[in-house]
């Protein structure tokens, strides 16, 4: 009998490749079919149903570690409080929820461009 091929089990941290340039701290989105085992990442857009955050720099083209669970330090975009519910801001950075989905909760305020938030 066959199996399901698996990819990554736990799928707690995914190496992704990078379309375009991705920035550490910021959330990415699927950005095309996957290239071999690996997603084609993105650095996510306003709004955007997030794969993850990156948890380091990457270039065009270059394999990028994702966060896909856990609580991170996030770039962020405006006024954000502990407690606020956590979407994806245009260049990736978190931001206060008021539309799209949400992706994670803040467990601090936003305070010099990062905040940290606990990922759905």
């Amino acid at each position: 009998m066959a199996s399901t091929p698996m990819h990554f089990t736990p799928a707690t941290n995914v190496t992704g490749k990078a379309q375009g340039a991705i920035t550490q701290g910021t959330f990415v989105m699927i950005a095309a079919d996957m290239d071999g085992r690996n997603p084609v990442v993105k650095t996510a857009t306003a709004d955007a149903v997030a794969f993850g955050v990156a948890a380091h720099d990457a270039k065009e083209g270059e394999y990028v570690t994702i966060y896909r669970l856990g609580i991170y330090e996030l770039a962020a975009n405006g006024m954000i409080t502990a407690g606020d519910k956590i979407s994806t801001h245009s260049a990736g950075q978190a931001k206060r929820a008021s539309e799209g989905p949400v992706v994670g909760t803040a467990l601090t305020k936003a305070s010099g461009g990062t905040v940290t938030v606990a990922l759905n």
